[in-house]
C-alpha cells in the first residue's frame, strides 16, 4: 500500500495538509522522510510527529520451527514462510539455524520485533542441548565462561546439567551459532538443539510446525 493511501485512510487531512506534514518532516517511515508514492510494507513503522500510525493490522505468532526449516524469508521451499502459509508477511524475532528447532516469534510489527531481539533487548533465551560426549563438570564450567565471538565478549551463559548428555542453556544475547560455538569450545559437539523459551514466551506443548496467534 502506498504511503498516501495509508495516511488518507488514517488521518482526516486534505492532500495539501498531508503534503505540508511531509515537507516539514512531520511524517516519517522507519525514521526517514520518504515521498507519498513510497510502498509501505507490513513491517514498516509510519509516524507523525513521532507518534506511530497503525495503518496495517499487526499480527503476532508463536511458531515451533522444525529441524530442516530455514528461518530466512526466501523462495526456497524450506523457508518457514512456505510452511505456515499466512496471507500476510511476518518476520522472525530470534532466528534458528536449519539444524535447530524450537520457538520463534513471528510478527509484522517491526517495533515489537526489535524489542524482542534488538541490541537493547534484555530478554533471555532458554535452550535444551543434547551433546555427543558425556557431560562433565569441566564441560559445564567451560560453557559458563565468556568468550570472544564476532568481535565482542559474550555474556556468561547459565548452564545446568539435565542428564549425562543433555543440558539447559540460558543466553542473554543473540550471537550467530553461539551455543554451537560454546559447545565446540568446550570440547564437545551438538547433536540436538531446541529453543524452548524467549523471555516470557514459552514453547510449552507445541508440536513442530504449529503456529499460535497471541497478543503481546
Amino acid at each position: 500500500m502506498r504511503l498516501y493511501s495509508i495516511l488518507k485512510n488514517s488521518l482526516k487531512l486534505t492532500k495539501k495538509e498531508l503534503n505540508e506534514y511531509v515537507v516539514n518532516h512531520r511524517i516519517t517511515v522507519n525514521g526517514e522522510k520518504v515521498p507519498f508514492t513510497s510502498i509501505i510494507e507490513d513491517i514498516d513503522i509510519v509516524e507523525i510527529d513521532g507518534k506511530r500510525i497503525q495503518a496495517i493490522p499487526f499480527y503476532y505468532y508463536l511458531y515451533y520451527k522444525p529441524r530442516g526449516v530455514l528461518s530466512t524469508i526466501s523462495k526456497d521451499p524450506r523457508s518457514y514462510i512456505h510452511q505456515i502459509n499466512l496471507p500476510h508477511k511476518v518476520s522472525p524475532a530470534g532466528r534458528l539455524d536449519k539444524d535447530s528447532e524450537g520457538l520463534m516469534i513471528l510478527s509484522n510489527d517491526g517495533k515489537f520485533l526489535n524489542e524482542i531481539t534488538g541490541d537493547a533487548s534484555i530478554l533471555d533465551k532458554e535452550y535444551i542441548v543434547k551433546v555427543k560426549y558425556k557431560i562433565t563438570n569441566e564441560f559445564i564450567e567451560s560453557m559458563k565462561k565468556s568468550y570472544s565471538m564476532d568481535g565482542k565478549m559474550t555474556t556468561p551463559a547459565k548452564v545446568s546439567k539435565i542428564d549425562d548428555y543433555t543440558c539447559k542453556v540460558i543466553l542473554y544475547e543473540g550471537i550467530y551459532h553461539q551455543i554451537r560455538r560454546l559447545v565446540k569450545n568446550s570440547s564437545n559437539l551438538v547433536i540436538e538443539l531446541k529453543r524452548c523459551r524467549i523471555g516470557n514466551y514459552h514453547l510449552g506443548n507445541m508440536a513442530p510446525n504449529e503456529l499460535i496467534e497471541f497478543k503481546p
